[in-house]
């Protein structure tokens, strides 16, 4: 859903967003208002009265979501712990030796910027 917010790169109404997810979701107005709601008690979006209706409107960029979204998803499901995350992406999708590469980079570029702070 925050994605179609995104898009539209303006206030959108409920109708919109349902319009722009119904090819890929086919989702009740209720749960629609439900997820509009979480999302705003999040702090992700905030609510602007237009008329008799409101609009929606992102007040994060996608980084600070996904960086939101993963450590709740991280906390809840892995106990917050990566490795354990690693493991079931790995299940779930058996890893190529380009995935595994790319995240040995990844933790080798932590390691060196982990250490540079230590350092200071």
């Amino acid at each position: 859903m925050m994605q179609v917010i995104w898009k539209f790169k303006r206030p959108v109404s409920r109708m919109e967003i349902e319009q722009a997810l119904q090819s890929e979701k086919n989702w009740s107005t209720n749960t629609v208002l439900t997820l509009l709601t979480r999302l705003e008690r999040k702090g992700f979006i905030k609510r602007i009265k237009d008329g008799k209706a409101f609009l929606h409107q992102a007040i994060v960029d996608e980084q600070t979501y996904l960086v939101n979204e993963s450590s709740t998803l991280l906390g809840q499901l892995f106990r917050g712990n990566p490795v354990n995350f690693i493991a079931a992406l790995h299940s779930a999708k058996k890893l190529t030796e380009e995935d595994l590469q790319e995240l040995e980079e990844y933790i080798n570029s932590l390691k060196i910027e982990t250490s540079k702070e230590n350092s200071e």
